[in-house]
C-alpha cells in the first residue's frame, strides 16, 4: 500500500496535477503492481474512504478546484475500521445480469447511521420509474465496523432492508456474496465470481413462506376477508371457498422463478386467516403484512400486492410471484412464433431480414439499454416471417420484435 500510494503521488507530480484523482493499478498475487488508469475526479467507491478516516473527499476536491490547499497532509490521517460498500442495480443475477427495467411502487432503505450510508437520488417512500436511458446503478450502500467481519454482517442485514417493489435488484446477490467464505476471508480476485459463484438457490423454507405469504394476501384481497377484529361482512360477499358437502378451499397459482406452483388454503372459520394445506402454516392479513404462525412461531412479512403479482419481501430476500393466468384449455398464455424485446431500449442493429432461415442460437436484433448491449439470439430452428422494428426503433418491454415460424 505504501508504495502504491508513493507512485500515484509521483503520477500526478509528473504531470503537476491538482485536483481530486483516484489511480488504479492491477495487483499480482506476488504483490507487484501495474499502472492502469487515472481518473481525474473522485470514484463511485469514494464514501468507503469517507468512512474509515472521517473526512469529507467532496469538500476537500471543491476547496482545491476553488485554489484552496488541502485541510490535512497525508501523516494527519489515519484509518478507523473497515468499511465496504455494494452498488444496488436494477439488474436480474439469474438471467446474466440482465437490466430491470419498469416502475415501483415505492423505495425502502433501512435507516442510516454512523455505520451506514446510503447515497441515492430515490427519495425512500416514493415511487419511481427506472428507464432505459441511464445506468442501472440504484444507489450505495456502505457500511462501517470495527473489525471486516463486522462491516460485511452490517451490510448485509442492510440489503436485507432494501425493498423496489416492482422491478429486480442485485440486493440478494449481493448479499449471497458477502456471506461467501471466500469473500468473508478476503481470498478476492477479479475471477472471483468464475472460482466462487455464490450460491443463489432459495432454501425450501424459504420459498415455502413466500408461497404462503402471497397466496394468503391474494386470497384475502380476493375474498374480501375481513382482517382479524374487523367488522364481518355479509356472506354472501366473500369468496371464502364454502361449498356443499365439502371443506373449503382456495386455491391460488402463482409463477416461482418461471414455474407454476399451486398453493391450497383452508379458510379458518370467523378469524379471517387461512390454514396452508400441506404445512404446519397458518397465516392472515394485518396492516398489509402477513402474519404467519408455525409451530408457535409468529413471523410478519411484508407483501406488496401489484397489477400481476405479488412482491415478499422476507429476511433472506425479496421475492416477485406473477399471479398464473390461465386461457380457456388451462394452458399459460404466451404468444408462438415471435421474439419479443425483454426490456425497454433501442435497437442498434438487426441482423436478418424477412425470409431468412435461422438456426437456434443465431443473432437475430441488438438492443441497447442502460448503456449495454443485448443481444436477442433464435430460440430455435425456423424462417422469419416479418420483422416489425427498424434501427433506432425505441421499443418498449414485451413489444414484438419480428415473428418466426417453424420449418414445414
Amino acid at each position: 500500500r505504501q508504495r502504491m500510494g508513493e507512485a500515484a503521488v509521483q503520477a500526478a507530480d509528473a504531470i503537476e496535477y491538482r485536483g481530486a484523482g483516484t489511480v488504479e493499478f492491477l495487483l499480482a498475487p506476488d504483490h507487484a503492481f501495474y499502472f492502469m488508469e487515472m481518473n481525474t475526479r473522485l470514484q463511485v467507491e469514494h464514501p468507503v474512504t469517507e468512512m474509515i478516516t472521517g473526512q469529507d473527499l467532496v469538500a476537500w476536491q471543491l476547496a482545491v478546484a476553488a485554489g484552496e490547499p488541502l485541510p490535512l497532509r497525508q501523516e494527519q490521517l489515519a484509518i478507523r475500521g473497515h468499511a465496504v460498500e455494494a452498488r444496488l442495480y436494477a439488474e436480474d443475477p439469474g438471467k446474466d445480469f440482465l437490466p430491470s427495467i419498469g416502475r415501483f411502487s415505492n423505495a425502502h432503505f433501512p435507516p442510516v447511521g454512523e455505520d451506514l450510508r446510503i447515497d441515492s437520488a430515490i427519495p425512500p417512500g416514493e415511487p419511481g420509474e427506472v428507464s432505459a436511458h441511464y445506468d442501472p446503478m440504484l444507489a450505495k450502500v456502505v457500511a462501517h465496523g470495527a473489525t471486516r467481519a463486522a462491516a460485511l454482517a452490517r451490510l448485509a442485514g442492510a440489503l436485507a432492508q432494501v425493498h423496489l417493489p416492482g422491478i429486480t435488484t442485485n440486493a440478494a446477490f449481493n448479499r449471497a456474496v458477502l456471506r461467501h467464505p471466500a469473500f468473508q476471508s478476503g481470498a478476492l480476485s477479479t475471477r472471483f465470481l468464475e472460482d466462487h459463484p455464490p450460491d443463489l438457490a432459495v432454501p425450501g423454507d424459504t420459498r415455502a413462506r413466500a408461497l404462503a405469504a402471497a397466496a394468503i394476501r391474494f386470497a384475502t384481497d380476493l375474498a374480501g376477508a375481513p382482517a382479524p377484529g374487523a367488522p364481518a361482512r355479509s356472506p354472501w360477499e366473500s369468496g371464502s371457498g364454502w361449498r356443499l358437502n365439502a371443506p373449503p378451499c382456495v386455491r391460488v397459482a402463482l409463477l416461482w422463478q418461471g414455474e407454476r406452483e399451486e398453493v391450497a388454503l383452508r379458510p379458518l372459520t370467523g378469524a379471517g386467516a387461512y390454514q396452508v394445506l400441506g404445512t404446519a402454516m397458518e397465516g392472515h392479513v394485518h396492516d398489509g403484512a402477513v402474519v404467519l404462525v408455525r409451530d408457535g412461531l409468529r413471523q410478519r412479512h411484508r407483501v406488496v400486492a401489484e397489477a400481476g403479482g405479488l412482491t415478499v419481501f422476507l429476511p433472506e430476500g425479496v421475492f416477485h410471484l406473477p399471479v398464473w393466468e390461465a386461457d380457456a384449455s388451462g394452458a399459460h398464455h404466451e404468444e408462438d412464433g415471435a421474439c419479443h424485446a425483454p426490456m425497454s431500449g433501442t435497437i442498434v442493429a438487426i441482423a436478418i431480414e424477412a425470409g431468412s432461415t435461422v438456426r437456434k442460437g443465431d443473432s437475430l436484433v441488438v438492443l441497447e439499454a442502460m448503456k449495454m448491449e443485448h443481444t436477442l439470439r433464435a430460440p430455435a430452428e425456423g424462417r422469419v416471417q416479418a420483422v416489425l422494428c427498424a434501427v433506432g426503433d425505441l421499443v418498449q418491454e414485451g413489444q414484438t420484435l419480428l415473428e418466426l415460424e417453424e420449418p414445414a
